[in-house]
């Protein structure tokens, strides 16, 4: 399992969609899952603001499917992975995961420039903050097993790299 995970604006989604394509055209049976997308409901639980619980949940019974029902083998998730626990979480939901962890890094003022174009909405201004916290915690924070910059990259080349290096392309 790939996990691609950074602040917001990073390009986790977009590199996520790129290494499908990828992948894909290789003919090798995958799945990709932006975990974003599997916890958007309200409210949120008391003590749960990012509806972690239901993603994790979710990912158990999507990832079964796509095993079971596209043969994938192997998985890439895009998700802010803030802690070692949340890893450990991911473990419990999954089957024997092996987890290869790239974060992924983009200037402050890319990272703002992405945000205002995608984010129209009211929560647009919090988002932008909340990449520039990310952006300075994943710094620190040690959890990756690679890095790799947004900045100046085609998402083609970028997605090849990070292939090429876990070894799921030669």
């Amino acid at each position: 399992m790939l996990v691609l995970t950074g602040p917001p604006g990073v390009g986790k989604t977009a590199l996520a969609g790129e290494i499908f394509d990828q992948l894909a055209a290789r003919e090798i049976p995958h799945a990709v899952v932006d975990l974003d997308w599997l916890c958007v409901s309200y409210p949120f639980p008391e003590g749960d603001n990012f509806n972690e619980e239901v993603a994790l949940a979710n990912l158990r019974d999507v990832w079964r499917n796509f095993v079971a029902k596209n043969g994938a083998q192997r998985l890439v998730l895009a998700r802010v992975v803030e802690s070692l626990d949340y890893l450990d979480r991911l473990r419990e939901v999954l089957p024997d995961p092996q987890f290869v962890i790239c974060r992924l890094t983009a200037r402050t003022h890319t990272l703002r420039a992405r945000l205002r174009a995608r984010e129209s909405g009211s929560s647009q201004n919090a988002l932008i903050k909340r990449a520039e916290y990310l952006a300075a915690w994943f710094d620190d924070s040690g959890i990756e097993d690679l890095v790799f910059a947004t900045d100046d990259v085609s998402l083609p080349d970028l997605a090849r790299s990070v292939l090429t290096t876990i070894g799921w392309l030669e």
